[in-house]
């Protein structure tokens, strides 16, 4: 047994000795093999048809999953210098793989191969480097977002409508072979049945040439075409690829260049690809991918940038990507803006997109300034939805530029109207952020948050045409979330009138930004004059003032006003759609012929305009009456007696006041009274004032002379009917108080009053009624009856007057002026009773008067002092001149003298009066003879003054007694009106006589007047009536052989009475030098 071991030693000896021998052999003849090889391999390729059998064999084994076919094989000599990896390379033509379906997957027409010499000295097919010319590769997505990369015909790959080839079980070729080299690379010394043999494991290196590469893009519909493509991969000894890409493009006409360098790390699970495409202009792509038609509008050079991460599938997981625009223009909505520059960041990962930044500079309209825009976002995508976050940055911009550049499918309804109504002004320091979410397909997209600011100046903004703009306009529109857009205005101005409205500051809201319809309420605060602020009310557009016409003419005074409209963003809005308010307040105003023709001045009111109507109120000088005003007008449709306007007027208002409004007081209304009157139009023009006055504060005072003081209550109310502001009539005029009731009514023709019925008035002791008519000519006829007109008051009454002149100048006739002429009237009274002055009453009056205006040209009253004692008076034309004759008689002298209050203290007498008016002069003085017989006197302080003067107190007993009787009087007399001036007047009985000369001044109360008295008169005056000598003894008329003269001086009612006595003592014709003393 212990020879064996040794004899087995022996045995190996042997036979590595033999092996020795063998292998030196094997090495001399493989030495002189290869030498010959060599040679032979340097004169050209040695074909192999043998190794291509074996190679389909060794390719093709029962469980491959594709079938390979090659044309030919052959052993070639590189050199050091050209191989791929070793100088000695395995050319092969004519490779195409085969699917199970039988559909070509590769496609080569020439692969050269640099195989490993171990693995070929062991039998083994194990490439080291791979060299493919002229292949034809296709890059797939998928409408999935899928990818897949084939090397077949150029022919079936560029056509991008054929049908997506079904998918092949299993990975591709290409794919099987990227999942080698991401191994790390094996050696001649690995294992040949090691975990990571295989064929392609000690493969390198990849080099593609002269490759045309096409991408189907089924997504976008796009086939992208590169017919130059060179492609290098290099495997990394650990694992991975290192890759590099060249690639022309062609982009319709024009081409582009597309480098890429990629990092396929170790396991296959990551891949870093980065890309860069030289300037290309858009267009192009649009072209080449119709679903990328938008991008047709930016006529510019793009250059992009890209940097992507991959997974094992080849889909992104992190990607950066710049695109750098050029000079050139972009196409927004028909218009070419010019482009000068634009710069966009992007970065993210399929779940969240950022958007870092994105610049764009634009050239302004009509060469205006760069606008630079700038935007920034995020888009998140994740659990089947999507939210994406954006904001949007601008300098500046001209509006006229903003219809370009907003896209038409944003900002709903309120686009068309900003871009529509806002023509000109710029925009500054615009921001707009805004949040989108939807499906994970970008369907059902919707926007959740939306805010944004954006300053303007100098804009014109058309708030409803073609009412005329605003004007330099500053204001800031702001986003306030995604429905509402609010444009606040700080200062403008108001296109109206001459001048315009100064706009102080305003606000327009948009609402329903992401409703289909929008609406916009306007609010502004404008102020300027009241003509330019009735001229925008007037705009036809607004359908206020210009379908609703005022009497506003020669329009004065400030306004401020609020401004309000509400309307639908719509083209064809229709004012039944918008809504408009206008709150104002005016001062210092002033509108001619407003109410009735008659102006408002001095108005501080506060109005409120709508479509529906107008009110005002405030206070304003009404016709001149300062008033409190609360009116309104109605603007809606409806019948004829609808209410279209009323306007309440009450205040306070003076004699003159009412004179000026038209409401003629004179010598009636003294004092203020308070006025409340309401004015009513209706639709079918007619209209009504309703009147009430507060008469307690004033003095009334009626032409029979009685007269209500102030603070006696009484009240007044009528009702003026107008139509078409033409007085048609004025019905229950009434006038109430203590011991005061009035009922009346009038009638009006073509505006004016022609017919006044007094149906009843009753005031203090007056009961009378009657008719006034007012016929076209400017007359007056009267006809007034009744049971009593007390006229007491009124003949009693007495004027004061300035004082008296001194005695020169009062004697001296004070030259009458002429009154202006009023209107002819007439007369025609009856009354049962007539109280006179003196409590005289007079019965069964009968008159008719006529008067031109100036003078009265005919009277007749005739009536009875007392029941019994009748009286007359007439006055007429006089046949014998160009005056009027006046006469009258009385049957009791002094009851109508007393009544008319001429003289009191007569009793009895029979009157008898006859005169003409010269109405050649001025004042109409009536000059004529007054004769009175039988009478007495009684009373009368002067005449008791000048008898106690002449010591004849017996006479002054008598006089205050039972009176003093006078058997005649006869007065010649001059009367015009306020003088009356007597002319030897002489009054005799048996035992006095009294002549009389000199005037009586009414007016002023004062008399100046001489004489002289006559005692015994019967007696001492017989000398006087002899003929021939009765001169001497009495020169004077009514004289006597001694009388006394007499003066009288002052006031009317307490003259001064002066006597010369020694004019008593001495002789008739001696008196007239005595009369000096």
């Amino acid at each position: 047994m212990r020879r064996l071991p040794g004899q087995a030693a022996r045995g190996c000896a042997r036979v590595l000795h033999l092996l020795a021998h063998v292998a030196l052999t094997l090495t001399v003849l493989v030495a002189v093999l290869g030498a010959a090889a060599a040679w032979r391999l340097s004169q050209g390729p040695v074909r192999m048809d043998w190794l291509t059998q074996r190679l389909e064999a060794a390719l093709n084994a029962d469980d491959a999953p594709t079938q390979v076919a090659i044309g030919s094989s052959a052993l070639a000599w590189e050199g050091f210098s050209r191989g791929v990896d070793r100088p000695l390379d395995l050319q092969l033509t004519d490779i195409t793989v085969t699917a199970p379906s039988g559909r070509r997957q590769i496609d080569l027409p020439r692969v050269e191969v640099s195989l490993s010499l171990g693995a070929l000295l062991q039998g083994r097919l194990e490439p080291r480097a791979i060299e493919v010319d002229g292949a034809r590769i296709t890059l797939r997505r998928g409408p999935d977002g899928t990818t897949s990369l084939d090397l077949g015909t150029l022919n079936e790959a560029t056509d991008s409508t054929a049908p997506e080839p079904p998918a092949e079980a299993g990975p591709s070729p290409a794919e099987m072979l990227l999942r080698e080299l991401v191994r790390p690379a094996a050696d001649d010394r690995a294992p040949r049945d090691g975990p990571a043999r295989g064929m392609f494991s000690q493969l390198r290196r990849i080099l593609v040439r002269n490759a045309a590469v096409v991408v189907i893009d089924r997504q976008l519909g796009a086939t992208w075409q590169a017919p130059e493509a060179e492609i290098d991969l290099v495997r990394r000894p650990a694992g991975g690829v290192d890759g590099t890409a060249l690639l022309r493009l062609a982009l319709g006409d024009q081409t582009a260049t597309l480098t890429a360098n990629a990092v396929l790390e170790t396991g296959a699970e990551r891949t870093h690809v980065r890309a860069r495409l030289s300037p290309v202009a858009p267009a192009a792509l649009a072209r080449a991918a119709p679903r990328l038609e938008r991008l047709s509008a930016l006529d510019a050079p793009v250059t992009l940038e890209a940097a992507v991460d991959l997974d094992a599938a080849l889909q992104p997981t992190r990607f950066h990507a710049t695109a750098t625009v050029g000079a050139g223009a972009v196409e927004v909505r028909g218009d070419r803006v010019a482009l000068e520059s634009a710069v966009m960041v992007v970065d993210g990962t399929p779940t969240l997109i950022r958007l870092e930044t994105a610049q764009v500079a634009v050239q302004g309209h009509e060469g205006g300034p760069l606008t630079h825009l700038r935007a920034g976002g995020t888009l998140v995508r994740q659990f089947g939805q999507f939210q994406a976050s954006v904001t949007l940055d601008l300098d500046q911009l001209a509006f006229a530029d903003l219809p370009r550049l907003w896209p038409a499918a944003t900002g709903g309804g309120a686009r068309p109207w900003i871009v529509g109504n806002i023509p000109t002004g710029t925009a500054r320091n615009g921001h707009v952020a805004a949040q989108v979410v939807g499906r994970d397909d970008f369907s059902e997209a919707r926007i959740t948050a939306l805010t944004g600011t954006l300053d303007g100046q100098d804009l014109t903004v058309h708030w409803l045409r073609p009412v005329p703009p605003l004007e330099q306009v500053a204001a800031q529109l702001r986003l306030l979330d995604p429905d509402t857009l609010e444009i606040v205005l700080s200062a403008g101005r108001q296109r109206a009138g001459k001048a315009g409205l100064a706009v102080k500051s305003g606000r327009m809201r948009i609402t329903g930004l992401s409703q289909r319809d929008q609406t916009a309420a306007i609010q502004a605060d404008v102020a300027g004059s009241v003509p330019d602020t009735i001229a925008l009310l007037k705009e036809p557009r607004l359908e206020l003032l210009d379908k609703h016409p005022m009497p506003l003419g020669d329009p004065a005074g400030e306004a401020t006003a609020n401004l309000t409209v509400t309307l639908p963003l719509d083209n064809k809005v229709t004012m039944a759609d918008v809504g408009i308010r206008v709150l104002g307040h005016l001062s210092g105003l002033h509108l001619g012929g407003l109410v009735a023709g008659r102006d408002l001045d001095q108005g501080d009111l506060d109005v409120d305009v709508t479509q529906e109507g107008m009110t005002a109120k405030g206070r304003a000088a009404l016709a001149g009456i300062p008033a409190d005003l609360d009116g309104m007008m109605d603007f809606r449709g409806g019948p004829p007696t609808q209410v279209v306007q009323r306007i309440a007027v009450t205040g306070r208002a003076g004699a003159g006041q009412l004179a000026a409004a038209g409401l003629s007081s004179a010598d009636t209304v003294f004092g203020e009274v308070g006025l409340h009157a309401i004015y009513t139009q209706h639709r079918a023009g007619d209209a009504e004032v309703a009147l009430d006055a507060d008469l307690t504060p004033a003095t009334l005072v009626a032409p029979t002379g009685w007269r209500k003081p102030v603070g006696m209550p009484a009240k007044g109310s009528a009702l003026v009917r107008l139509d078409h502001d033409r007085l048609r009539a004025i019905d229950r005029i009434t006038v109430e108080g203590d011991g005061l009731m009035l009922r009346g009514s009038a009638t009006a023709a073509n505006g004016r009053v022609v017919l006044v019925r007094l149906d009843r008035a009753v005031f203090g002791r007056n009961d009378l009624r009657g008719e006034v008519r007012l016929p076209p000519d400017g007359s007056i006829a009267a006809e007034l009856s009744g049971a009593t007109l007390d006229l007491a008051a009124r003949l009693a009454a007495r004027t004061p007057k300035e004082a008296p002149k001194p005695r020169a100048e009062a004697s001296a006739p004070a030259k009458p002026r002429p009154e202006p002429a009023g209107p002819p009237w007439t007369l025609d009274a009856r009354f049962d009773r007539v109280l006179l002055a003196g409590d005289q009453v007079a019965t069964g009056l009968v008159a008719q008067v006529e008067n031109d205006g100036r003078i009265m040209r005919r009277l007749h009253a005739a009536g009875r002092t007392g029941d019994t004692a009748p009286f007359q008076l007439d006055i007429g034309t006089d046949a014998a001149g160009p005056g009027r004759r006046l006469s009258a008689t009385a049957a009791d002298a002094g009851a109508l003298l007393s009544g008319l209050d001429v003289v009191h203290g007569m009793a009895g007498g029979t009157l008898t009066l006859a005169g003409t008016y010269d109405d050649r002069a001025a004042d109409h003085p009536l000059i004529g003879t007054a004769e009175i017989d039988g009478f007495r006197l009684h009373g009368l302080p002067a005449l008791g003054k000048l008898l106690q003067a002449m010591t004849l107190y017996g006479m002054v007993d008598v006089l205050r007694g039972p009176g003093i009787g006078f058997t005649k009087l006869i007065a010649p007399f001059r009367y015009n009106g306020t003088v009356l001036t007597l002319n030897d007047a002489r009054a005799f009985s048996a035992s006095l006589g009294i002549t009389a000369k000199g005037r009586i001044d009414l007016a002023a109360e004062r008399v100046e007047m001489e004489g002289t008295i006559v005692p015994a008169y019967f007696f001492n005056s017989l000398l006087g009536h002899v003929p021939l000598i009765g001169k001497l003894f009495s020169p004077e008329k009514g004289g006597g052989v001694f009388a006394a003269r007499y003066g009288l001086s002052g006031k009317l009612d307490d003259p001064s009475v002066s006597v010369n006595p020694l004019s008593a003592l001495t002789p008739g014709f001696l008196r007239e030098i005595f009369g000096i003393f």
